[in-house]
């Protein structure tokens, strides 16, 4: 693309000079021709309000001077090598922002990858899972680690979860990978009794109200076979804005639950919350032999806390 009407009509319409048009597409290439400008406002709303307050004249120019660094989700996509791209067809934009924050395909896929090798080595040294285990993603979303673990065990796969709209996608998209069922808010599972070598749930009790976690803990239990394993990830509350009363509450009993944070197509109950080593370990023995437990061990996010059915 050289210095033309194509170029000057591009940068008009992005509010940016011709100078800044030519160098995005000379190191992005032709890709920054569909940038989004309605995407990355929606995505960046502290964009939106830096161009209200005249710091920047368009979301392509804050692109230009900041996104390319930060790598903002509603930018051009980063394409990550083939080991990391997804294992089957992408996932719908409102379905990954609903499990992933935003709706970034590479950092998606990127999470999704890391989170299945996390799983996979906090089990390793305990069960080897192979194409005849069972195992079970409770709140398995638009299947995000799912496909990768499922690739790189053959195992057979199950995913759960209370998202309706993400279990028919499942369905009808990956059904090659797992059978899919939908859960309800409370237990019981459509599942049979003892049948998991191995469950895992990742960001699913980091949302769920006290008495709702115990109903669901005790659930799992029933759907793990004896001497199966479960993986749970939870957060504390490094770097999390709280207020003083629920901080108090949290050194006072281990666990917070913040009503706020609402995720939309999701129910009102999913909001946040916060679980100590101690509270996770003390609360998950009543259910489970514990094993071991991991801060930040699941992508360098949330902990986990791996137990055994005895």
């Amino acid at each position: 693309m050289k210095d033309g009407p194509a170029l000057t009509a591009f940068a008009s319409r992005h509010r940016i000079t011709v100078e800044e048009a030519q160098e995005l597409f000379t190191s992005i290439g032709p890709a920054i021709l569909d940038f989004d400008e309605a995407l990355y406002l929606e995505e960046n709303p502290d964009v939106r309000r830096s161009i209200a307050n005249g710091e920047f004249n368009s979301a392509l120019h804050f692109y230009f001077l900041h996104g390319r660094e930060e790598n903002r989700s509603g930018g051009p996509e980063a394409d990550n090598p083939p080991e990391i791209k997804f294992k089957g067809p992408i996932p719908p934009r409102a379905l990954r922002k609903r499990v992933h924050g935003h709706t970034q395909l590479s950092s998606f896929e990127a999470v999704g990858a890391a989170v299945s090798k996390n799983i996979l080595d906090a089990v390793r040294p305990h069960i080897s899972l192979d194409a005849s285990s069972r195992v079970l993603d409770f709140g398995c979303g638009c299947g995000r680690v799912l496909v990768y673990l499922e690739d790189a065990v053959g195992c057979q796969m199950t995913g759960s979860d209370i998202d309706g709209e993400a279990i028919a996608w499942c369905r009808d998209n990956l059904g090659g990978f797992a059978n899919f069922v939908q859960n309800g808010a409370l237990p019981p599972l459509p599942l049979a009794d003892a049948r998991f070598d191995l469950v895992y749930s990742v960001s699913v009790f980091t949302h769920l109200p006290e008495r709702m976690q115990f109903q669901w803990l005790r659930e799992l239990q029933r759907v793990t076979r004896p001497g199966g394993f479960l993986l749970l990830t939870t957060r504390g509350i490094d770097q999390v804005p709280l207020t003083w009363l629920q901080r108090l509450r949290f050194r006072m009993t281990g666990f917070v639950y913040v009503a706020g944070g609402k995720t939309p197509g999701l129910p009102d109950f999913y909001r946040n919350a916060f679980h100590s080593e101690a509270y996770i370990r003390r609360t998950c023995s009543r259910t489970f032999e514990i094993l071991d437990f991991k801060p930040r061990g699941i992508a360098g996010e949330q902990d986990w806390i791996l137990c055994r059915r005895s």
